[in-house]
């Protein structure tokens, strides 16, 4: 965030604090079939996938942007 989206400080501090709630706010349910299936995810994919789009979205990007444009970062993160 700081160095590709060229985030200030306190905006990456407030983006991650809401990314962390709303991916890590609800676990994934476990029933007896998926434990005996074996290792599940605790916490959804789709969910991370969503809320860092958001994060780019936000910061004026588009979410399928490379993120590597070919210039040199400004900030050296």
């Amino acid at each position: 965030m700081l160095g590709r989206l060229q985030m200030p400080v306190e905006k990456c501090i407030a983006a991650y604090t809401g990314l962390m709630k709303s991916v890590f706010a609800s676990k994934q349910k476990r029933s007896m079939v998926k434990v005996l299936r074996g290792v599940q995810p605790r916490f959804s994919a789709d969910a991370l996938e969503a809320a860092i789009k958001k994060v780019i979205r936000d910061a004026g990007h588009a979410p399928d942007e490379p993120l590597y444009d070919g210039q040199e970062p400004q900030c050296k993160v």
